[in-house]
């Protein structure tokens, strides 16, 4: 926050000590830079060419004067934005660095697929075939966001997984590569996917193509 309000000192004294600087006749043609261009930097040419159309109202602004609140309301608004940077180059170029979302998974939902991004946004699609677990289900972002984080924080690999199945009790199943059909509970999810991850390095369980870990204190196997 001080290095904000820093950086604001900055450019007004200097707008100030500019002005002061002018003589009456320099002051009364001294028009302040409007922006001419737009860089966008982290996008590929299709995605920068979409965002630059709803950027372009930008090119009558002025760049010292920018309304950044319409700016975040249209970068936060695209499926495709993690997060972002807006910054001024002098004297008439506004550069935005874009940190794109990581795609997580993909699911479908009546005949459109989607992408499912870091962000908790969905993102259309026309590839079904991306290597990435395929979600079942009706679920909201938030569920898969929260059993993604239970598998990141366990011993368990996600690259593992094939298809993930959610039920509407609020239980996953997960559906490794391998073929292994992985019944989770409710709770304590982390723990279980630990103890999961010892029994798929155990030599004595390598035919395993069911673990059930549903109820307490017991685990159901096939092989």
């Amino acid at each position: 926050m001080l290095r904000q309000i820093n950086k604001k000192i900055f450019f007004y004294l200097s707008i100030f000590i500019l002005l002061t600087t002018l003589n009456n006749k320099e002051l009364i043609n001294f028009q302040l830079p409007n922006i001419n261009q737009i860089d966008i930097l982290g996008f590929d040419q299709n995605e920068n060419n979409e965002l630059s159309k709803n950027l372009e109202f930008l090119k009558s602004e002025n760049l010292f004067f920018l309304n950044k609140e319409k700016i975040k309301k249209i970068l936060n608004s695209n499926n495709l934005v993690e997060s972002y940077h807006i910054f001024r180059k002098f004297p008439s170029t506004l550069v935005l660095t874009i940190n794109k979302t990581s795609y997580l998974a993909t699911t479908k939902k009546g005949n459109q697929f989607y992408l499912i991004g870091s962000n908790n946004k969905f993102i259309k699609t026309d590839n079904e075939y991306l290597k990435l677990p395929q979600i079942f289900g009706n679920f909201r972002i938030k569920e898969f966001i929260q059993i993604k984080k239970f598998i990141d924080e366990s011993k368990f690999n996600y690259e593992a997984i094939k298809f993930l199945y959610f039920f509407p009790s609020g239980r996953w199943d997960i559906h490794t590569n391998s073929g292994i059909v992985i019944k989770l509970p409710k709770i304590k999810v982390k723990e279980k996917l630990n103890l999961v991850s010892s029994l798929l390095i155990d030599d004595k369980f390598k035919n395993l193509t069911l673990i059930d870990i549903r109820q307490k204190n017991q685990i159901v196997i096939n092989e």
